[in-house]
């Protein structure tokens, strides 16, 4: 029993780890597109296009982004009578 759950542990884990990744390779996208277009009024470069080094400032701030927001979840689950 104990071996199936630890099985499973590592499995959430995992999952877990690759959603993060991808939320935050999603939301660094939005941010360089949303950034790019105010800063300038015309079309970024594609994210695809982009050399690594300057993927990494939008990858930083969309951490710092979902780590909030996880802040804010913990802490209305710490309030269960909070409605949202």
């Amino acid at each position: 029993m104990k071996t199936r759950v630890t099985a499973q542990d590592r499995v959430l884990d995992s999952l877990s780890a690759y959603a993060a990744a991808q939320v935050t390779e999603h939301l660094a996208q939005a941010l360089h597109h949303a950034r790019a277009t105010l800063d300038s009024g015309v079309q970024p470069r594609q994210w695809e296009l982009l050399p690594e080094g300057l993927r990494g400032p939008a990858r930083a701030q969309a951490r710092q982004y979902r780590q909030g927001t996880g802040k804010i979840h913990a802490g209305r689950a710490r309030h269960p009578g909070h409605a949202g």
